[in-house]
């Protein structure tokens, strides 16, 4: 099914490294889990911008809201548990 967007652009590659050529960005979303949010997301991420990320923690993992809030201030929310095949480094 044809939705129309024209505005959206897809990359495949290493997740922990983001995408700084278009960078800065609104919203990010990632696929695939890891422990912590790699930091080059959240220096691509434009104020007022959103993160859905799955985090790992010790009972599994948890589907996360990421904001950046205009101050700069990172803030997160947990939407709900969840289930990611992990992410893996380009160089693993």
């Amino acid at each position: 099914t044809e939705l129309n967007y024209k505005n959206i652009e897809f990359k495949i590659g290493d997740a922990h490294n983001g995408y700084k050529e278009a960078a800065p960005y609104d919203a990010i979303n990632i696929a695939c889990s890891t422990p912590s949010i790699p930091k080059e997301l959240l220096n691509q991420l434009a104020p007022n911008g959103r993160i859905i990320i799955p985090l790992e923690n010790k009972d599994g993992c948890n589907l996360v809201l990421i904001r950046k809030l205009m101050d700069r201030t990172i803030k997160s929310t947990i939407l709900s548990k969840a289930s990611f095949v992990p992410m893996r480094s380009g160089t693993a």
